[in-house]
């Protein structure tokens, strides 16, 4: 197991269904946004999970497991709109397998050593016959023969390490107006434009974490007079009546306070028609939180997936921060929020934090992950990425960091709402 649980050790010969319970249990996952080329807009999430690769073969598969693991939430809060893509990583596609989610909107990646015989294609045509897409890598492709080349709807490129001339040259040897394409490992805004330019539907990657090309000064400065009034709303001196003032400024913002109360999930007994109601209702620090998430939309209002990975950084920080004794929670929040800047601003988080005149604690748990909020950040970074291989050393049980993944995800899509019309 990872974190607390590494020391406890399962009793020899217990049964298989007792090891494959405590599998699920012990599973990470996390989802990876693919991304539209034409407007950044998400177009599917991929799953990315812990499960070892030998318990594909020892049990059941490794898509299985993480079916398994996700089965508790509801199929809108893991994709949201977006479609579902999975990965089959095993040699073995058939009847048995069956992908719980609704066909219309799921994408399955097949492996290039996949078997193909009857019972694989019975499955497959089961999926596509209701709106299924199948995606393979663009080698199998320029196979003429194989067979999966006539199953594919979407053809994958792994763009890492390869050169501009040899992912070009590849494109245009397997070009086809029946087909659609997605580029992997998009990790820098030049590999972007190309994509773009050739012709490439979707694409994913970690270009976000690094600064955009040099945008015009009355952008910047524009961003950076937001980013001064979140400096304010930080301050521990901030004052309820200074909070009033602000909302009171900006219409829209009002607009959003109230449309995130009223939300059904808070269970309200009457509908709450004004800013002070809203006041009375949520309390300073909670208000301040919202506040800043408000304020944040004004920042990179058509970044909907950016703000959305920001919510679920921001919030399983402090999720992780409950699990520990004497840490600040709410700090816990706004160092996951204010280290998601640099992907909402598009400027380097080092410049940031100084525009922001952070205090110290804060500073150094976004930018050397110090203290237990720094210790939080890390745990909540590595865990988006899928760097699953991090997280064994923090103070953190398996449980926790799931439970803390899973309820990001659930609040992150209700506090969305209240901002997307």
């Amino acid at each position: 197991m990872i974190g607390k649980d590494n020391n406890q050790q399962k009793k020899s010969g217990s049964s298989t269904s007792n090891h494959q319970s405590d599998m699920f249990d012990r599973i990470f996952y996390s989802r990876n946004p693919i991304y539209y080329t034409a407007d950044l807009s998400t177009f599917a999430y991929s799953l990315k999970s812990s499960v070892p690769k030998s318990l594909s073969t020892e049990f059941i598969s490794e898509l299985e497991y993480l079916l398994t693991a996700i089965s508790d939430l509801k199929q809108e809060i893991v994709f949201d709109k977006a479609k579902a893509w999975m990965e089959v990583t095993s040699k073995k596609f058939d009847k048995s397998l069956d992908i719980n989610l609704e066909r219309r909107k799921l994408i399955i990646k097949l492996p290039s050593d996949l078997e193909m015989n009857a019972d694989t294609v019975a499955a497959l045509n089961r999926y596509t016959k209701k709106g299924t897409q199948i995606a393979i890598d663009h080698e199998i492709l320029m196979q003429k023969m194989h067979p999966l080349a006539l199953s594919a709807n979407i053809a994958c490129f792994d763009l890492r390490g390869k050169k501009t001339s040899e992912i070009t040259e590849n494109f245009y040897r397997i070009k086809n107006e029946s087909l659609q394409y997605a580029a992997f490992n998009v990790n820098h805004w030049e590999q972007l434009e190309l994509v773009k330019k050739l012709g490439f539907q979707y694409f994913s990657g970690t270009l976000f974490y690094k600064p955009k090309p040099k945008q015009n000064d009355e952008t910047t400065e524009g961003k950076f007079a937001v980013l001064q009034l979140l400096a304010r709303l930080q301050s521990p001196n901030v004052q309820i009546e200074d909070v009033n003032k602000i909302i009171a400024k900006d219409k829209s913002i009002s607009e959003k306070l109230l449309s995130y109360i009223n939300n059904p999930v808070f269970n309200l007994r009457s509908k709450v028609s004004s800013v002070q109601q809203a006041l009375v209702l949520l309390g300073l620090n909670a208000l301040r939180r919202w506040l800043l998430v408000a304020v944040l939309t004004e920042i990179s209002p058509d970044s909907i997936e950016l703000m959305r990975m920001a919510l679920i950084r921001a919030k399983m920080c402090e999720q992780l921060g409950e699990t520990q004794q004497k840490v600040n929670t709410d700090n816990n929040f706004l160092i996951g929020l204010f280290s998601s800047l640099d992907m909402l601003v598009g400027r380097p988080i080092e410049e940031i934090v100084v525009k922001l005149k952070l205090e110290k604690a804060i500073a150094d748990s976004i930018l050397k992950f110090r203290g237990a909020g720094g210790i939080a950040l890390y745990g909540a970074k590595a865990y988006e990425r899928g760097s699953f291989d991090k997280l064994s050393k923090l103070p953190y049980s398996t449980e926790e960091l799931t439970h803390a993944y899973k309820e990001s995800l659930k609040w992150a899509q209700v506090a969305l709402a209240s901002f997307v019309r």
